[in-house]
């Protein structure tokens, strides 16, 4: 049974060595294209739409959060309506956004007419000796104000302090996060 199994991969193996070079060829063509639209700023999003994007926008676009009463009086000095990110730093959700959707001009643009913060809330969460997690004042803060714990989590704060909109979770596609910050 052994030799069978053996045989069989040795078969595999040679037939994906034998191909015609031309196949080969063309699909390294293909990857060097996509190579190269990377490093002139553009990639395609899952839906194969070419799409624009900025180096690491978040270093400039995200104010520092130091609490709810600093952010309502920046609303109240901007006008605007807040937005804050919670997410978390071993999270996937909140990297596939932080990588995938906050690299699109067209959604930094529609971004523009909030104040935003991006709040991690494993930040000074700490696992004791006994394994126990003591919770981080952060994610204790969306439990408590915004009776969540789900990361990511995005929330708009309006003017008097209350919630305008909410989103939870991952958005599946750039589009859809896109329509939540414009409706």
């Amino acid at each position: 049974m052994k030799v069978f199994f053996f045989l069989s991969f040795i078969g595999i193996l040679f037939v994906s060595c034998n191909q015609p070079s031309g196949e080969r060829s063309e699909r390294s063509e293909r990857n060097r294209g996509y190579d190269s639209e990377l490093r002139k700023g553009s990639r395609r999003d899952g839906e194969g739409n070419k799409i624009n994007f900025e180096q690491s926008p978040e270093k400039k676009i995200f104010g520092h959060f130091e609490g709810l009463k600093e952010v309502q009086n920046q609303i109240n000095l901007s006008g605007k309506h807040a937005l804050i990110f919670f997410g978390s730093q071993m999270d996937l959700g909140t990297k596939r956004i932080e990588n995938n959707y906050l690299t699109d001009s067209d959604l930094l643009k529609a971004l523009s007419k909030y104040d935003l913060y991006k709040v991690y809330i494993d930040e000074g969460t700490v696992i004791g000796k006994n394994g126990i997690e003591k919770k981080g004042k952060y994610l204790l803060l969306q439990e408590e104000v915004f009776r969540t714990n789900e990361q990511p989590y995005l929330v708009v704060i309006g003017q008097g302090g209350e919630i305008v909109k909410e989103f939870l979770g991952t958005p599946r596609t750039r589009h859809e996060l896109i329509e939540f910050i414009n409706k």
